[in-house]
């Protein structure tokens, strides 16, 4: 799953970075299907993961402090991560739009509340996301996590999420009540995105709660239906097409066995794709200001974040660096 991560990682580079911009057609399809299971992956991941450090009864006091812990290291993070990302809210605001310090205040203070990002910070929704996603997964452990009612949160949050994307952006279209909701959340949230952490991090624990269930029926069987059905999400625009085959590789890649693997190269590999993740947009920005354009869409600014983030994953994976608060709290 490690070894996975840091390819994802690498996807999300991609699609901030753009380096396949001029590709068209089935080209194009393909590899906005690749890249697109990279952050579901991730939320998967982490549903997965953390659902598999409890206890049973699930309502126990150790599971509530273990789903608490988990929101508190969001928090930090994301608290963390926005003060890094400040200078570049500050010239997106100033530079970059022109605004004035009162409307750059009341707008940075929306997107951090209810959207997770502001110039150049696009990776920080994931955050924002994981704290919402968090917290219902918080109630539910309360309750004894039960499957009925996580399988109606999963549906809940997927339909307010795919909602919001439909009223805001046919905003419109709508009159009365409606149209009054759908310029609320577009002044808001401004899309759904922040809510499909919450039904992606839900479904990722439900996979590990039934995972031999899944593994048994599904082994031999996990690569043939991932493949079969990223093949039709190549040719059909749907949100549940897209959805089942994000589930479908996150199934067949928890089913991989990787032996070569080491747990340090494993715990190296989590650190880098961690690091690539969060950083990779300073980076690129640093590259537009040498490049001369801002921002430097492309293969080269793909590459260059690529490369710059690596180097420094490596740097702060040094003995010395590694094992530091600061660096615990960034990466993991």
């Amino acid at each position: 799953m490690d070894v996975v991560k840091f390819l994802m990682a690498i996807c999300v580079v991609a699609i901030h970075t753009q380096p396949l911009q001029s590709v068209d057609g089935i080209g194009k399809n393909l590899y906005e299907t690749t890249v697109a299971l990279s952050v579901p992956f991730f939320f998967m991941s982490t549903g997965y993961l953390v659902f598999g450090k409890l206890i049973l009864p699930y309502d126990c006091e150790y599971n509530k402090k273990k789903a608490k812990k988990q929101i508190l290291k969001m928090l930090r993070a994301y608290f963390i991560w926005s003060i890094l990302y400040l200078p570049l809210a500050f010239y997106g605001f100033f530079s970059v739009d022109k605004y004035g310090i009162f409307k750059s205040g009341i707008l940075y203070i929306r997107n951090i509340l209810f959207q997770g990002q502001n110039y150049f910070s696009y990776p920080l929704w994931y955050l924002l996301a994981a704290i919402y996603a968090s917290i219902v997964f918080y109630f539910l452990i309360r309750n004894g996590f039960q499957t009925s009612r996580v399988i109606w949160a999963i549906s809940i949050s997927f339909i307010i999420s795919k909602g919001t994307d439909y009223l805001v952006i046919n905003q419109n279209s709508f009159h009365g009540f409606s149209r009054l909701l759908a310029v609320c959340l577009a002044k808001t949230f401004s899309e759904g995105r922040v809510f499909s952490g919450i039904y992606l991090m839900l479904i990722g624990a439900l996979i590990q709660k039934y995972s031999k269930w899944i593994n048994n029926a599904m082994v031999r069987y996990s690569c043939i239906i991932f493949v079969t059905l990223f093949i039709f999400d190549v040719f059909i625009d749907n949100v549940f097409l897209r959805l089942s085959v994000c589930v479908a590789f996150f199934i067949f890649v928890q089913n991989l066995k990787v032996k070569k693997v080491t747990d340090a190269q494993s715990h190296f590999l989590r650190r880098m794709s961690t690091v690539v993740f969060y950083a990779h947009m300073i980076i690129f920005f640093l590259w537009g200001l040498i490049d001369g354009k801002e921002p430097s869409y492309g293969f080269t600014g793909f590459i260059a974040s690529l490369v710059g983030t690596v180097v420094l994953a490596v740097i702060i994976s040094a003995n010395r660096i590694k094992n530091s608060r600061l660096v615990r709290e960034l990466f993991g």
